[in-house]
């Protein structure tokens, strides 16, 4: 899933935004960050509920 969302992400960035394609990079790779932060806080989580 993070190769298609960067993918779709750095072609809005292009075409819609007019982004340059160093700032389309820098967008992608804190868009896939901010995503792998929140998958691994769910996975705490879950993994916390489950401890219980």
């Amino acid at each position: 899933m993070g190769f298609v969302l960067s993918i779709g992400t750095g072609y809005v960035c292009g075409e819609y935004f007019g982004f340059p394609w160093w700032l389309r990079l820098i967008t992608v790779v804190v868009i896939v960050m901010a995503l792998e932060g929140a998958n691994q806080a769910v996975g705490r989580a879950r993994a916390r509920k489950r401890a219980l």
